[in-house]
């Protein structure tokens, strides 16, 4: 078999690039590090145009039915709602200095012009008495009659007068009168609703919720325990801690890396390489925001998998370094030995790692779209910055205090232990595959199966203060989200429209006990006329209602109406057979359209999204892999050996996901093209170190464990910090980032183990049987052995 050079393992192409490359270190280093200096300078400054996107349209798909009616729903009737809860005898809500502290409460809420609408406590009470003079003549006259003598012994009609106010509030049996149950829903609770304005990002709605907080805080009332919350602070705060509490975390894993390298990775300057990833991270990012990718809950997440990967370049490209130093390799000879055994192999990694990670951009889910861009791009960067910058800044450092290499032989008991992974018999080698690759296929196949949580509360957890004060509003008013139905006819007051709206409503809620109640025009107007309300009285109670009251339900243009259910607590699930269930009763009349909208709504066809083509992204990632990896190579063999160990780790973490019932999240999903670039790389390098000792004469089984145990200290230095960097996010207080970090942690941890176990013994039997010429052992000392895998 004729001999071949080490080019052969890479396009001839790559090799030319990073041998010019290395000439330019050898003989222009200063320049080469003042350009790249330059470089990241010019870079940093797209650090300030990366925005977070955090609207409901990084999670649908563009052109998504659902995406369109529900900014139309928000454009005409607000978003979500603030909810502002007092506790305490509502009869005493509207004694003395309290109604002036609700009546200014709501004043300065709509003055800001920052909300839809308000509808609090103050403006119920004030609609319900306006019905007693300016809508006294829509009232049956039997209905007159039979409170017409209760009424006579309230006095005055003022809502000064406790018993007028108690008169308005009770039925004659003491109970709640119906219409004014969504702002007082039992004896003890009373209910401001604050509509924030339609279609805003989640930032905004937390800069809305805070504004809404503070106007409360100022205007106490007297006897009564209050709380502001609602669905906004709860998304708050997961946006507020994906963008602090991220970087706290980075800077936690940043720690435990310094540990990782000071114990496993001996070298001189050892903790370059965060010095490398951080510049590389400023590059990646800075490039991200050029380019306009927006940060978002998901890319976010990128920070600590792209500052694991970085030092994980860095740390290999500085032990070969080392190794050739160690060799007897000057500086210039110690650049040249990076650029032909260390930076060709990371290319073709690197290459692998972009072509799995574009499988990300077939999500229909756009900030799952951007991440599979911020991961591309940051591997290019972080590649080229390792190989670049590390070798660069060692090599100045050789030329000012050369590394005085010690006449001892090196202890590397470490790197020997790593490699007696690596001694599974070479005839175990292909039943241990074949066994690892089902399981990989039944993890693979298992992928598909496993739940994905979407319900923000269980993202933060049960501990978090906004989760407990939702749960106390549930607890009080039985409800603390909503489902709404966009009504769109030509004349939505039409007796027709009103007479389906209110039936509808009526025989959801007798269908269904989650819904809490329904809120609509009509059903107000009902409540008035106590019969189905005709054109003439919808026309009629429009002139005489609160205008917050009439804006949350009907357009301007009276094309428009907006039904609402809020609902008990239920998962998402349970959200979607409802929302499905009520949607197949609707049955409107001709030219009427009726749309389910809204927040649940929202968070259904995301789920739906995330889980359209989540093994499609896995295979195809795999697919894109083995394809360039044929191109690499042009060795079939090698390209499925390095592939063998992908599968089994990438199929192994998805199995031990849904065997360990972790939850996958909106993070969590995009796991399997990241495992898929891990292993890759770790099976990459260790390939090109197993040619690269058998062309140096060493037989299969020697050349396999001299491979590892010469790479072993600085694989698990790298791995082990990159596994570091996801096991910090175990201390995150939110489970959205505990899950991410275990099941990335148990990916990288996999990929090791996957490589180390399979891929030595894989390659010493491929050698021996899919040589068409193999070398003879004996001719090793002679001349140097060629692998079968090179051709």
């Amino acid at each position: 078999m004729a001999q071949t050079s080490d080019t052969a393992q890479v396009p001839v192409s790559i090799a030319t690039v990073w041998d010019r490359v290395g000439r330019l270190l050898t003989h222009h280093g200063r320049a080469v590090l003042g350009a790249t200096v330059a470089a990241t300078v010019l870079l940093a400054g797209g650090l300030t145009r990366l925005e977070f996107e955090t609207s409901q349209a990084s999670m649908i798909p563009p052109g998504s039915d659902v995406l369109e009616v529900n900014e139309r729903y928000q454009a005409a009737f607000g978003g979500e709602p603030m909810l502002v809860l007092w506790s305490g005898p509502v009869t005493e809500l509207f004694a003395g200095s309290n109604l002036d502290a609700l009546r200014s409460l709501e004043e300065e809420l709509r003055a800001t012009g920052r909300f839809r609408a308000v509808l609090g406590p103050y403006t119920a009470i004030e609609f319900a008495r306006s019905q007693l003079t300016e809508a006294a003549d829509l009232v049956p006259p039997e209905a007159i009659a039979a409170e017409a003598p209760r009424l006579a012994t309230v006095g005055e009609q003022s809502l000064d007068n406790p018993a007028f106010v108690e008169f308005l509030l009770t039925d004659p049996d003491g109970a709640i009168r119906g219409p004014l149950r969504d702002n007082f829903p039992n004896e003890q609770h009373a209910l401001l609703v604050v509509r924030l304005q339609g279609n805003e990002s989640i930032a905004q709605q937390g800069e809305d919720s805070d504004l809404v907080r503070d106007i409360v805080a100022r205007h106490p009332v007297r006897g009564f325990e209050v709380l502001a919350t609602g669905p906004p602070v709860l998304l708050k705060e997961i946006n507020d801690y994906l963008q602090s509490g991220m970087a706290t975390l980075g800077l936690l894993a940043v720690v435990v890396m310094v540990v990782l390298l000071f114990v496993v990775f001996r070298a001189r300057w050892r903790l370059l390489s965060l010095a490398v990833v951080s510049i590389g991270l400023v590059c990646a990012f800075g490039t991200l925001g050029y380019l306009g990718v927006p940060l978002s809950m998901v890319t976010i997440s990128g920070l600590p998998i792209l500052l694991g990967l970085g030092v994980d370049f860095a740390v290999q490209t500085h032990n070969r370094f080392d190794e050739e130093l160690r060799s007897g390799a000057d500086g210039p000879a110690a650049v040249r030995g990076v650029m032909e055994h260390m930076a060709r192999p990371l290319t073709v990694a690197m290459v692998a790692a972009v072509a799995g990670f574009l499988a990300l951009r077939l999500s229909v889910v756009p900030m799952i779209d951007d991440f599979g861009v911020l991961l591309s791009v940051g591997m290019v960067v972080l590649v080229v910055e390792a190989i670049l910058v590390t070798t660069g800044l060692l090599l100045w450092r050789e030329r000012r205090h050369p590394t005085v290499v010690a006449s001892s032989p090196v202890d590397d008991r470490l790197g020997h232990a790593v490699a007696r992974l690596t001694h599974l018999p070479a005839r175990l080698a292909l039943a241990a595959a074949v066994l690892g690759v089902a399981v990989g296929g039944a993890g693979l196949i298992a992928q598909g199966s496993t739940p994905i949580q979407t319900d923000p509360e269980a993202w933060v957890g049960e501990d978090s203060e906004s989760v407990q004060e939702l749960v106390a509003l549930r607890d009080s008013t039985g409800y603390s989200s909503e489902i709404g139905f966009l009504i769109e006819a030509d004349d939505v007051t039409s007796t027709e429209v009103s007479a389906w709206v209110t039936d509808f409503a009526a025989r959801q809620l007798a269908a269904h006990s989650e819904l809490v109640s329904s809120g609509s025009f009509a059903g107000i107007v009902r409540t008035l006329t106590l019969e189905p309300p005709s054109t003439e009285d919808f026309a009629a109670v429009l002139d005489v209602a609160p205008d917050d009251i009439v804006t949350s339900f009907v357009s301007a243009d009276r094309r428009a109406a907006n039904l609402i259910f809020p609902m008990a607590s239920m998962s998402l699930q349970a959200q979607e057979a409802l929302i499905a269930e009520m949607t197949a009763d609707l049955d409107p009349p001709d030219g009427v359209r009726v749309t389910a909208s809204g927040l649940a709504v929202i968070g259904i066809e995301l789920v739906n999204a995330l889980e359209a083509n989540r093994q499609l992204m896995t295979t195809t990632s795999l697919g894109l892999v083995a394809l360039w990896l044929l191109v690499a190579y042009r060795r079939p063999a090698a390209a499925l050996l390095v592939l063998v160990p992908v599968v089994v780790a990438v199929g192994a973490s998805a199995l031990a996901v849904d065997l360990l019932g972790l939850e996958l999240t909106p993070l969590t999903t995009v796991s399997g093209p990241l495992a898929i670039a891990i292993t890759t790389e770790f099976s990459v390098l260790l390939l090109a170190r197993y040619l690269e000792e058998r062309k140096g004469g060493w037989p299969p089984t020697e050349a396999a464990a001299l491979g590892v145990a010469r790479i072993g200290r600085a694989f698990l230095a790298s791995g082990l910090s990159l596994l570091g960097g996801f096991v910090v996010l175990a201390f995150s207080p939110m489970p959205l980032l505990v899950d991410f970090g275990a099941v990335v942690a148990l990916d990288v941890g996999l990929a090791l183990l996957s490589v180390l176990l399979l891929l030595p013994p894989l390659l010493q039997w491929a050698d021996a049987h899919l040589a068409h010429a193999p070398a003879p052992l004996e001719a090793v000392a002679i001349r140097p052995a060629v692998s079968s895998l090179e051709g």
